[in-house]
This record gives structure tokens, sequence and C-alpha cells, in this order.
């Protein structure tokens, strides 16, 4: 029997089968315009935090240039860039490092925002140099003849005699041999110290050769990374190990050390007395940093007989342990020599001096032999002399200065005459480099020329190096520096800056013959001069801001206008001295 299904029942069941078809439809078709608006937010979410991150990291750019325009600059907010903002952050680390901190906003869909950070740390290439007098003299001394002037402080470790005036303080080291009595320069190893705490102080021992003073030391060291200041100290023996009985101290700047070896020099704020035959040691100690730290020049065959290095966590523990360093560190000793004085001249500060004569001092006198001269102040008789100074830059210093110059590219002789104009640095002379008749040279960054260096005739040398900071011009023939490497300004040339405190030019001399190293004639002013193995002749009306050298000869009129910015003078060490981006440090923070 066949059963019939009432067409009105087919119908029915079509239409139920209908509306279920159309509500999945309708339910596939709600989660798949669900699911591309989620898409399409998160994509537009994804954009915009490239977008932003990308606006922060032009924020960074920015903010490199303008701290190339002005070197005080903190930082900006909401600087509209494309389809967003940024602002910055600058603060500072010291005085050659600047983290900036870079926010990227951009608004999205309702008003939603995507937000960025970004933090690198930024830093210019630069070697601080500590002018505290308005004229340094090494062992040479200074001499002044009539109406010579200097305006500011003078330090010598020679004698300063002549007829000139020191509008400030005038001090005279105690004599120091020009010569080691103890040294030991073999170095086969390294001996890093400072990285950590085990090795926080390090002592080499030494015997004196003669009863006498000790002057200044010289330790042949290098650094890796950028740390601190070094203690120098001079301790007394306890049954073969430094003893807690300090003699000496003194400190040696981080900034005249450098990633090369060299032998640095280190003083000391007294000079004691040390016996012949008996044992003293000399001792480093550093911050203690695993990334900043130094290294000493070691002999590990233990070469320097009855003597050795030893290393220690603590020196002055109420019980020290002293280890051996695997041999004897590089060092040299220097004990007293001539006695030094002050003659002629007048002072209008206080003086200070083993002996004085037929001299003018119109504050304190300090000495151990005075005659015939007048004091206005306080007189101190058998005061102790002062210790030796040491020069502000060392040759470690110079040679890398050399080397940023020589990144630049090597040409031959420069010669501008006639209202000539160029730009140069950084770069090395291998020649000389004249400037003469009304010529203008621009330097961009430090130069080095291997010849003579001649500059005259209304000439002038102006620096482009950006914001506050100086730069360099080195004479310094390697293979030959008794000939070469002579520095002569005269005739009305002028030195200019770039306009901003602190932009200083600074001749380096390395000559040293028996003339003069560097030579200022003739109004020849405005600039640093520096010539540690030579002699810096000055006469007639040239003004310079800062003298140091060997010896000093201030002739006829001739003064120096020390400026007090120089005890921090900043001068570049690499292309241009600009402030960039420190490799490793860039981060996301957000």
């Amino acid at each position: 029997m066949v059963m019939l299904i009432p067409k009105n029942n087919q119908s029915g069941q079509i239409i139920i089968f209908a509306m279920v078809f159309m509500a999945i439809m309708l339910m596939l078709s709600t989660v798949l315009v669900s699911t591309s608006s989620l898409h399409s937010g998160a994509q537009r979410q994804t954009v915009a935090r490239a977008q932003a991150l990308s606006i922060a990291e032009a924020g960074l750019d920015k903010t490199i240039y303008q701290l190339n325009q002005d070197a005080n600059f903190t930082g900006e907010s909401d600087v509209v860039l494309g389809e967003g903002k940024f602002s910055t952050v600058i603060s500072t680390v010291d005085s050659n490092h600047k983290q900036i901190v870079s926010t990227g906003r951009v608004t999205y869909k309702n008003g939603a925002v995507a937000e960025r950070q970004v933090s690198v740390i930024a830093s210019i290439d630069l070697t601080v140099v500590s002018f505290q007098f308005g004229v340094q003299a090494g062992y040479g001394g200074l001499s002044m003849d009539n109406n010579s002037r200097v305006n500011g402080n003078v330090y010598a470790n020679g004698n300063i005699s002549g007829v000139g005036t020191i509008t400030g303080d005038a001090s005279v080291a105690a004599g120091s041999a020009l010569i080691p009595d103890q040294s030991w320069q073999i170095s086969n190893a390294d001996f890093l110290f400072g990285n950590t705490n085990e090795r926080d102080d390090a002592a080499q021992s030494f015997v004196p050769s003669q009863t006498n003073i000790i002057t200044k030391v010289k330790v042949y060291l290098k650094k890796i990374g950028d740390p601190g200041n070094l203690t120098v100290r001079i301790l007394t023996d306890n049954s073969g190990e430094p003893s807690e009985d300090v003699l000496a101290s003194g400190s040696i700047s981080a900034s005249t050390i450098t990633g090369s070896y060299a032998f640095i020099e280190g003083v000391f704020s007294d000079n004691p007395t040390l016996i012949s035959g008996q044992k003293y040691w000399l001792m480093l100690s550093s911050p203690v940093h695993s990334s900043k730290h130094y290294s000493w020049g070691l002999d590990n065959t233990d070469g320097f007989a009855s003597n050795t290095g030893k290393y220690s966590a603590k020196w002055d523990a109420s019980s020290p342990v002293w280890n051996a360093a695997g041999g004897d560190f590089n060092f040299q000793t220097f004990m007293g020599g001539a006695t030094t004085s002050i003659s002629g001249i007048t002072v209008n500060g206080t003086a200070r001096a083993t002996e004085m004569t037929a001299c003018t001092i119109g504050g304190a006198a300090y000495y151990q032999i005075i005659n015939t001269c007048s004091v206005a102040g306080a007189a101190y008789p058998s005061s102790t002399p002062l210790a030796p100074q040491a020069m502000p830059i060392s040759q470690a210093q110079i040679t890398d200065w050399e080397a940023a110059a020589a990144l630049g590219g090597t040409i031959g002789d420069v010669l501008l005459e006639g209202n000539d104009t160029a730009t140069l640095g950084p770069v090395k002379i291998n020649g000389n480099l004249s400037v003469k008749n009304s010529s203008t040279l621009w330097i961009a960054g430090p130069i080095w020329v291997t010849g003579n260096i001649l500059l005259e005739n209304n000439s002038v040398v102006s620096s482009i190096v950006l914001g506050n900071s100086g730069t360099i011009i080195i004479a310094d023939d390697t293979l030959n520096p008794t000939e070469d490497g002579k520095i002569v300004l005269k005739n009305n040339f002028s030195v200019q800056n770039n306009g901003n405190p602190g932009n200083n030019l600074m001749f380096i001399s390395n000559h040293f013959g028996t003339d003069a190293a560097i030579s200022l004639l003739n109004s020849a002013s405005s600039s640093i001069f520096y010539a540690p193995n030579g002699t810096i002749e000055m006469e007639n009306n040239a003004s310079p801001i800062q003298l140091t050298a060997h010896l000093i000869h201030l002739k006829n009129n001739a003064v120096i206008n020390y400026q007090t910015g120089l005890q921090s003078a900043n001068f570049t060490s690499g292309p241009g001295g600009s402030w960039a981006y420190q490799a490793g440090t860039y981060a996301v923070i957000k």
C-alpha cells in the first residue's frame, strides 16, 4: 500500500529547510564580517605601530641634528610628522654622552593611538684637556722679557726668570732629574686590573739607587672602555709586600691614557725622600668595572732583579691579601734634580719656589731661600717645594689625534696665498702647510702636518667644527722631529672660532730641536699652543689664551690672556667631532 504525503506538508518542509539554510548562511556571513573587521582593525593597528616606530626613529635623527647645532638642546614635544607626532627627551650621561628617548604616536580608527618608544646613546668623540694655568712650563722653565705679561697663573717645573709680570700666582716645582732612577721596560704581556674586585690594586716593587725626593713616575698603560681616573701611590715595604704606609699619593687623568700602550706620567701632591737601598712599592688603584678598566704592560719573565709585581682586592684592608702578578710591571721612577727658583719677576699673587731672588711678590711667599725680594704678604720660610706637574696632554693623545686626522686621507703640500680660501680636515698633510697674504683656511676637523706650518700676513684660520668643542692642528715629523714639525705665526695672523664658547683651536708642535718649536710674532693671537718637547717663543703683542711647553720665552710686549673655561676644554679626536649614535645602544622600549 502506498502512502501519499499531502502536497501541503511537502511545501512546509521545504520552507523549513530553506529557513535553516538561510540562518546558517547568515551566521556564517556574520562570522565572516566579524572576522574581517577584526583582521582589518588588527591590520590598522599594525600599520599604525609601524608608522609610530618610524616617526620615533625620525625623532632620534632630528635630535642628533639639533644637538650638532646646539649642544644644550634638551628635546621637543608633539612635533608633527606625516600622520603622527614625536616627542624627544635628552638626559645627560656625562659631558660626552647623552641618552635620547623618542616617542612616536599615530592616531587611527575611532581615536585609538599607537605609541612606540625608542632610546639611543649619543656620543661625541672628544678628548678633555685640563689647562689649569695661563702658562705651564716644563723643566725648561719660563723666561720673561720687557713688558711681557701673563694675565693668569703660572706653573713651571723649571725656573721662572726675567723682568715680566704675572698677575696671578707663580709656582715653581722642586727640581727633577731628566732620566729615571729606576726603570723596567720589557713588555710581553697584558695585566688587566680594575676589571674585577680581586684586581682593584696593582703594585711594582723597586729600590732607589740614591737618597733623594721622588718627583714623578711613569707607567706603561692602556685603557679598555672609558674608565675613571687612576690613583697612584708610593708605599713602603712590609716583608716583601706593599704596606699600608703611604709616602706619596696623586692621580693620573684617564683622558691622558688611550687604547694603545704608552708611558703616562703620574705626579704626587708632595715629594717624600726615599732612602737608597730600601724597597718601595709603586701602586695603581682603579675603579672596578668589567668593561671599563686598565691594562698595565708586564714582563712575564720577572726579569727585574729582586723585584716583582703583585695585585690585591683591597690594599688597605685589615689583612690585605697580595697575589703574584706573574712578572714585573713596566715603570719609571724619577728622583730630585737641580734647585729651582723665581728671579727678577713681579708676581701680583702668591709665589712658591725653593729659591727667590730679586723679585717683587704682591701676595704671600713660600720658599727655603730668599735674597733681595720684596714680599707684601706673609712670608713662609723653610716651605717644602711643590711637586712637579704633569703636562696636560700625553703623547698617546697626540698620536690618537694624528690617527683621526689620517682617517680623512693624505695629501701633499698645501699653499694658500693671495686671498685664497680652502676647507681642510680631517686630513694628513704629508709636507708643509702655508697660509699667506690674506688667505683663509677653514678647519673642519683635526689636521696633521708632517712638515712645517707657516701662517702669516693678515691670513685667517677659522673653525667650522660644530658645537662647543675645539679642534687640533699638529706639526709632527715622526721621522725627523729635530728638523721639522715647527709652527710659525706672524704679521697679524688671526684665529676665529665658530662663535660658541669652548670652540678653541689648539696648535701642537712635537719639534724638539734647538730652534723654537712654535714662534708667535706680531699679533698672532687667540689660540692654545702646546709644545711638550720644545720651546715656544712669543714677542711683539702676540696674545694667545694659553701656552704650555717644555720651555717658554716671552719676549718684549708678549701678553697671555688666560680663559678660565680651559680647565675642562674639549677637543675633537674624530672627524668633525659631531654628535652621533653610539653603536650598540639602540633599543625599542615599547
